[in-house]
């Protein structure tokens, strides 16, 4: 199942900066790449990029477009890392986007604070998980399984 949000990743490459290099680098680093998570995609994140998109039979140009995004992100929801309150980025941003999608109305800011937390505890209450406001694999997996 590939998992679509509404909250787009931007194209990368060599000279972007920020947090969404950040994302990429540790990423990368998740597939065996060890790369400074320094948010400057320099000429060594470039090259882990072309070595990854050699693997996956991916053009290799060293730009992280939409291609090279869903090569990179797991595309089952049980794969994606545990978060909690005070987690930030990509995967907040995709799971507020999941719980707006069902019903449970947030600011998409890739920030997991407390309403975050709330919306987690209540969506597993209504699932009969355990309610703890950590996003693990069995939360993340009914947030998917749910098709709205």
């Amino acid at each position: 199942m590939q998992v679509q949000c509404e909250c787009s990743l931007p194209t990368l490459s060599k000279g972007s900066k920020g947090d969404d290099v950040k994302f990429l680098q540790e990423i990368l680093n998740s597939y065996g790449y060890s790369l400074k998570v320094d948010g400057d995609f320099g000429k060594l994140t470039e090259a882990a990029v072309k070595k990854f998109q050699q693997s996956r039979d991916l053009t290799v140009d060293g730009i992280v477009g939409e291609k090279t995004w869903n090569a990179l992100l797991p595309d089952e929801p049980s794969k994606y890392p545990i978060l909690r309150r005070d987690s930030t980025g990509y995967y907040v941003t995709l799971l507020q986007d999941r719980l707006n999608v069902i019903g449970y109305p947030l600011k998409i800011d890739g920030i997991f604070g407390e309403k975050t937390e709330a919306a987690v505890k209540m969506f597993q209450k209504a699932q009969g998980l355990v309610v703890d406001g950590i996003v693990g694999k069995y939360t993340w997996s009914e947030l998917y399984a749910i098709d709205y």
